[in-house]
């Protein structure tokens, strides 16, 4: 029998959505191997042929119900489920909807209230105009649809550190800026500014980039600026506003979009808002401002970015400070044309903020792109109403542990790829932030104890994923490094002495680069996995590119299958890397390598 317990579906969630305003995305969770086929029996409440007038219940009266069998494809397989997927273009924005699942030499009707098995009795056929156990998406409201900017779908972006990336003008350095390169350290300047990124723009836009990724660049304390003094002003030793409204209108001239780092959820200590709190106490008009548990004001006595007292929260259930902050989000977006906000510790600030931020930052620009830090399952933040997209971090946890520490077998990583994959609505995932490293974590390049081949095929596997790879200023060109509470290596200085690059990450990522840009197949949505035997293998197709990626140490034959297109015993694939011809029958990986093929029909 099917396992009935095991079956999983939740309206209006990652399982059940609009995809956009006539398109409803639906899936349904089974136990693995259980399910032959999958059916979604779906139409209208009130479409009869006869009545229907009370069709959203139980149509007494009414016969001949206008609806249609979907057939559903398997989409992915998890630890536990393989999860059935239809796109299902709606003639009318109200469904109900029910599922038609066949296995173990029967078929079951599973619906909101109760799961039937289906035996050809009139009894049980009944039960298939009983549209109150159905399951039901009452209306499509535009407002609930998740619409995510086009352009972020085929993004490249690079994430900058600004003051490691490039000196361009040392009259702004700080006084106590040391020599680029050194050994850095939490409280170390090197003088990286937005003159220098400005500079190197030429240098971007030739290795593919096409979004820049900025850690803080507002007036604030020490040199990750994560402690904002004001949001309304880019620090000093950055350039100032000038330079930063001279770096945007460069960048657009090259197509190379801006996001900005929006650090909402708390600020500096030092910041004069909280220093009216700490010397007038409740007389100051900003002590609702913050999360402020007993007097007198000292450490301990307010809440704080985890423990840090220099970073007191922002409490957003005061208007003024949620007025504030909204308005710092529309006045970066209106005044200098940024196409985007990265959200610091989004999760930890509340709905109703990014609810109202989203409306007021896109009734400014429709195109702006909001992006969540979260670590965890963000679903809550991707219904269409707070974020687009979120930093994919369970895929670089799954990458690191496939690639660099060599801990999970291909079929382990697989199955976590497509967790992520199911986990949120597909406008989410075709908008995500993918990446292998960041600010916060250890260089991947580190962790893979500096084997290049381990960071090259893991940003071989992100290029192709759907979404959009990050690059962490300085992978490119082999720049390694590890964070720990001794360690600041992992924001090391940027390298421009190209004598010291590894030119085998920078090549290929360069490559990589073009390929996504000229390639529609590589940079679509569309993914699926096709067999590799081994734990070491992992094959994937998109659209008619095959990819292969060997982290093994000996070599791997891929014995591609027949396709429709191709019934002959051999298919043929050239070689995007090589310009070859390949026999699609038997092709041979080299160790720690990749191959990227097109089929040649």
């Amino acid at each position: 029998m099917i396992t009935r317990a095991a079956l999983i579906h939740i309206p209006k969630s990652n399982l059940c959505y609009a995809y956009d305003r006539k398109t409803l995305h639906i899936r349904v969770k089974a136990l693995r191997g259980e399910i032959e086929k999958a059916y979604c029996r779906i139409g209208d409440p009130f479409d009869w042929e006869r009545g229907g007038g009370g069709g959203n219940l139980e149509a007494s009266g009414a016969s001949g119900w206008h609806h249609r069998l979907i057939e559903m494809k398997l989409e992915a397989t998890t630890e536990y489920h393989d999860v059935f997927f239809a796109s299902i273009e709606r003639p009318t924005k109200r469904s109900r909807y029910a599922f038609l699942l066949e296995g173990h030499e029967e078929t079951i009707l599973f619906g909101e209230r109760r799961m039937l098995t289906l035996d050809g009795s009139p009894a049980a056929d009944a039960q298939l105009n009983d549209l109150g156990n159905y399951f039901c998406f009452p209306y499509i409201s535009e407002d609930d649809v998740l619409t995510v900017p086009a352009w972020s779908k085929n993004t490249v972006w690079y994430h900058i550190f600004p003051d490691r990336f490039c000196n361009g003008e040392p009259s702004n350095d700080p006084e106590n800026t040391e020599p680029w390169g050194t050994e850095p350290t939490r409280d170390n300047y090197m003088g990286g500014d937005l003159q220098g990124v400005t500079r190197k723009l030429d240098y971007l836009s030739e290795l593919g980039v096409t979004g820049l990724h900025f850690c803080p660049i507002f007036k604030g304390l020490k040199n990750h600026r994560y402690e904002t003094l004001d949001y309304f002003q880019i620090d000093s030793i950055f350039g100032g506003d000038s330079a930063f409204k001279t770096l945007v209108e460069k960048a657009h001239a090259r197509g190379i979009r801006i996001m900005l780092d929006g650090v909402f959820n708390h600020m500096a200590a030092a910041h004069p808002f909280f220093q009216d709190v700490l010397s007038r106490g409740k007389a100051s008009p900003y002590f609702d401002w913050f999360h402020i548990d007993q007097m007198p004001i000292k450490p301990g006595t307010y809440e704080t970015f985890a423990y840090s007292a220099s970073m007191p929260k922002i409490n957003f259930e005061c208007q003024a400070a949620f007025d504030y902050f909204i308005g710092v989000g529309v006045y970066w977006v209106k005044t200098y044309g940024i196409d985007g906000w990265r959200l610091d510790v989004g999760n930890e600030v509340s709905h109703d903020f990014w609810r109202a931020f989203r409306k007021a930052v896109r009734k400014e620009n429709p195109e702006v792109l909001i992006l969540g830090e979260i670590w965890h399952d963000a679903l809550p933040w991707l219904r269409g109403d707070q974020y687009d997209a979120v930093m994919n971090y369970p895929l670089m946890e799954a990458c690191a542990r496939f690639f660099a520490y060599e801990a999970i077998t291909a079929e382990t990583f697989k199955r976590k790829v497509d967790t992520y994959l199911t986990n949120y609505p597909k406008g989410a995932v075709e908008a995500g932030y993918n990446l292998l490293d960041s600010h916060d974590t250890s260089r991947f390049l580190s962790i893979a104890h500096g084997d290049s081949s381990r960071l090259i095929l893991a940003y071989v596997f992100l290029y192709a994923f759907p979404g959009s790879p990050a690059i962490f200023y300085g992978d490119e060109v082999g720049i390694s490094g590890e964070k720990s509470d001794e360690s600041e290596r992992h924001r090391r200085c940027m390298i421009w002495d190209e004598s010291k690059w590894s030119r085998k990450i920078y090549e290929t990522l360069k490559r990589m680069g073009t390929l996504r840009a000229d390639d529609p197949d590589f940079r679509g949505t569309e993914f699926e996995w096709m067999d590799f035997a081994g734990d070491d293998g992992l094959a994937f197709r998109k659209g008619a590119l095959l990819f292969l990626i060997n982290r093994g140490h000996e070599n791997r034959v891929f014995e591609a299958p027949k396709t429709e297109v191709a019934e002959q015993a051999e298919q043929r694939f050239e070689d995007q890397f090589t310009g070859e011809t390949v026999s699609g029958l038997g092709i041979e990986v080299l160790p720690e390598s990749f191959r990227i093929l097109r089929y040649m029909g």
